[in-house]
């Protein structure tokens, strides 16, 4: 009987004890998706540019069978003067088909018994939150971004990401992206330059059918470049990158010939990677150096 009692007690004061705990405390992870473009980009004539409202955005990642999930995105009008976040953890891809780049970011976000700042209200024709008062012929991608928010358990800690935008009856995809993010230019030069001269080895040894698999590599590093040819306001920069993929298409076309034609495509290819390489273009042009010492006196 006494132990009974003693623990009974026990259990009590345990109880007391979780329940002056503090709630444990949860974090969440916020993603967000932002476009931009290089140039200003005008619908053709007889297309006409979908509104806000009609624009919808998926987000797949692929993971561990598990953790693989596709997320819907509420769309967030940006404020007027408001500009996109400028968060180290993000990553670049070309939205296919358009001029716009599609740059993915991923924030940490800890919440300790009290709920998050709460967001700009989602554009749903709904809340309160109006649009801009922006001309209809401005881009409208400039104009929002998508977010969405999980628990931090449940994101892959690594995984790659495709989305698709549908924009009225069009549907645009942006693919390949893969965390943990990480500057990878500089690497993905080298890695494509490593793989043009297996191309060439394998043209010397007539090893024709290891040059597909070799073109599969090359295709997954210049979608790394994407980051590196966004930051060129001019566009140049994507255009070499977009010429560097016709030319690798070619070129796992020409393989299952045994052509000839590779090496001259090759070529072409390296003249254009290393135009694409040539300089980060977010830099602006070095000055013309000046010597700062003064000037002798004349004798």
């Amino acid at each position: 009987m006494a132990i009974c009692v003693y623990l009974a007690l026990a259990a009590c004061a345990i109880g007391q004890e979780e329940s002056g705990k503090n709630p444990p405390s949860e974090r969440k992870v916020e993603l967000r998706v932002y476009f931009a473009s290089p140039t200003v980009s005008k619908p053709p004539a007889d297309q006409k540019e979908p509104p806000p409202q009609e624009m919808a955005l998926m987000l797949a990642l692929t993971a561990s069978p598990n953790k693989s999930r596709t997320l819907v995105m509420e769309r967030v009008d940006l404020k007027e003067g408001e500009a996109p976040l400028d968060a180290p953890q993000s990553q670049v891809r070309k939205l296919e088909g358009t001029s716009y780049f599609a740059r993915l970011v991923v924030m940490d976000r800890k919440e300790s018994g009290k709920k998050s700042s709460a967001p700009p209200p989602p554009a749903n024709g709904n809340g309160d939150s109006k649009t801009s008062n922006k001309k209809e012929t401005e881009d409208v991608l400039r104009r929002v971004y998508f977010r969405t928010e999980i628990r931090q358990e449940d994101l892959p800690k690594s995984f790659k990401a495709s989305l698709t935008l549908r924009a009225g009856t069009r549907t645009f995809t942006a693919r390949t992206f893969v965390y943990p993010f990480s500057d990878v230019e500089e690497a993905a030069f080298d890695r494509i330059e490593a793989s043009l001269k297996e191309v060439g080895t394998a043209m010397d040894t007539a090893a024709f059918g290891r040059i597909s698999a070799i073109t599969v590599r090359i295709a997954e590093d210049l979608e790394d470049l994407a980051g590196w040819t966004f930051k060129d306001a001019k566009g140049e920069k994507e255009y070499d990158r977009q010429w560097c993929m016709a030319l690798n298409k070619k070129i796992d076309r020409a393989s299952y010939r045994g052509d000839d034609e590779i090496r001259s495509l090759v070529q072409q290819f390296q003249v254009r990677l290393r135009r694409l390489k040539e300089r980060p273009p977010s830099l602006p042009e070095p000055p013309a150096s000046r010597d700062s010492s003064p000037e002798e006196p004349k004798k």
